[in-house]
């Protein structure tokens, strides 16, 4: 049946254009058509033994022990003759409430069914969100830092300050558009503050409204800070911020683009630190063998053959206050003239070789 239908469709000779605007009064029309084609659907039909009872039907003139199958054939449109021929007279109308849509109908004549076609032009209609064919009128784009990057790591911002991430939100669209930035809740896991165009870049809601001209792209700081009633707080990774349209979109594509910022506070943070990785490991006498700050008293636990890495935060912690002095303490292992750095000045600290 539905085969039937899109050979139907595709055979049906256009008519006339119907060419609306969005947002205006219903057009109606009707039409009138007379049936040129026939087509036939084949179908089986079952029945029980107490519908063919009910039916008088017999199997050999003895009754039914069973149940019958029957093959049955339903003729649509015009037959071998003319005199069968049917005329209709179908009557349809044409609306859409997107005051932005421009929507082209191919209208074509069913020969079968003595009905119409309805095909959108795709070349000649254009659609917002929901896009149903056409023209996108919404195409939203953003990069972070320049044009095309999708992702941006400001790394060993000062604690208290400021990370700084240059948006760029365009419209690709050939005519106004109105679009909203919001940050995606479930990726600001360590409550970041945001701020944009001078104010709190909201969590809940729509987001922050944007409107552009078609072709038009601006460029916005995004700032990025620590939560006041979280100082200690200093990593915050893979924020996501969309730049979207505000429609019900129940299936893709959605209109609307990603972008990640990461940012990490304190001297010498990275937001990560490097394992290393040799083919003699510590056999040169490359290694930590001791680390003393404050409570933290790890000694004598390096040497030659051990692992390339060890991490002990299980068993050794302290507490430290900002802006508070304290002395450590490394011990290199036994290669001559071997020294260490610190990796983070964080609440787990790490020690490579340099």
């Amino acid at each position: 049946m539905l085969d039937m239908n899109a050979a139907i469709k595709a055979e049906a000779e256009t008519q006339v254009t119907r060419t609306f605007t969005g947002g205006g009064a219903t057009q109606r029309y009707d039409s009138t058509s007379t049936t040129s084609q026939m087509r036939s659907i084949e179908y089986t039909v079952g029945l029980s033994v107490g519908l063919t009872s009910e039916f008088c039907l017999e199997v050999g003139g003895s009754g039914v022990s069973g149940g019958v199958e029957m093959k049955m054939r339903q003729e649509y449109g015009k037959g071998e003759t003319s005199s069968n021929a049917t005329t209709n007279t179908v009557a349809y109308k044409l609306n859409d409430p997107d005051g932005y849509d421009v929507i082209a109908v191919k209208v074509g004549a069913d020969p079968v069914f003595g009905t119409y076609t309805f095909t959108l032009d795709s070349a000649a209609s254009q659609t917002s969100c929901k896009w149903e064919g056409g023209f996108k009128l919404d195409q939203p784009s953003i990069s972070v830092g320049t044009p095309g990057n999708t992702s941006m790591t400001v790394n060993e911002v000062p604690l208290d300050g400021t990370a700084i991430f240059p948006l760029v939100m365009c419209n690709n669209s050939d005519t106004t558009r109105f679009y909203y930035l919001k940050p995606n809740v479930i990726t600001n896991l360590n409550s970041a503050d945001l701020e944009i165009f001078g104010g709190d870049l909201p969590i809940d809601g729509v987001g922050v409204y944007v409107e552009l001209i078609g072709g038009q792209c601006i460029t916005a700081s995004l700032l990025l800070k620590q939560p006041e009633d979280s100082p200690d707080v200093v990593d915050f990774d893979n924020i996501s911020l969309y730049f979207y349209t505000l429609c019900e979109e129940a299936y893709p594509p959605f209109q609307r683009e990603y972008v990640t910022i990461s940012a990490h506070f304190g001297e010498g943070n990275i937001g990560s630190y490097c394992t290393p990785v040799s083919a003699e490991g510590s056999a040169q006498g490359d290694y930590v063998d001791g680390v003393q700050l404050a409570d933290i008293d790890n000694t004598g636990t390096g040497g030659l053959g051990g692992a390339t890495y060890n991490n002990y935060s299980a068993q050794f912690s302290t507490p430290l206050s900002r802006n508070a002095q304290k002395v450590i303490t490394i011990t290199p292992g036994s290669r001559p003239g071997s020294s260490v750095a610190v990796d983070r000045l964080r609440p787990q600290w790490h020690f490579r070789w340099r």
